[in-house]
């Protein structure tokens, strides 16, 4: 009789050790869910603010990058081609590229001047921020 009862005793305590962990367990889920929809928020957060100073046509700029690192002529052909679908005013190279001097100004992009066959060119990168809007 005293081994049947110490076996339950026995079963009792494996079963509120197994409770407790299974309840710490919970607990350490339930903070790293909350820590993480935190972070979630800050970082959506950090990326409304991101572009907030940009004007509509410096927006679309931007997302005329396909690639990191860009040519201001593919840039404009881009650009424009985007425009042109929805009918909107077309624009000229030198408006675009008084849009990326403004974006470079606002640290969303880098300009980086080459020689390509004895002609120099610039090649307009994005920063992180700049790729950031892109995401």
């Amino acid at each position: 009789m005293n081994e049947q009862k110490e076996r339950n005793s026995n079963l009792e305590n494996i079963e509120n050790n197994n409770q407790t962990s299974i309840d710490n367990e919970i607990k350490k889920d339930l903070k790293f869910k909350r820590k993480e929809e935190e972070l979630q928020y800050i970082l959506s957060k950090d990326k409304k603010l991101l572009g907030q100073d940009l004007a509509s046509e410096e927006k679309d700029v931007i997302d005329c990058f396909e690639k990191s690192r860009m040519l201001l002529q593919r840039i404009y052909i881009i650009y424009n081609q985007t425009r042109n679908t929805v009918g909107v005013e077309l624009i000229s190279e030198k408006k675009i590229r008084e849009i990326l001097e403004n974006l470079k100004n606002k640290g969303y992009i880098t300009i980086e001047k080459f020689n390509y066959e004895g002609e120099e060119k610039e090649a307009f990168i994005l920063t992180e921020s700049g790729k950031q809007l892109l995401k």
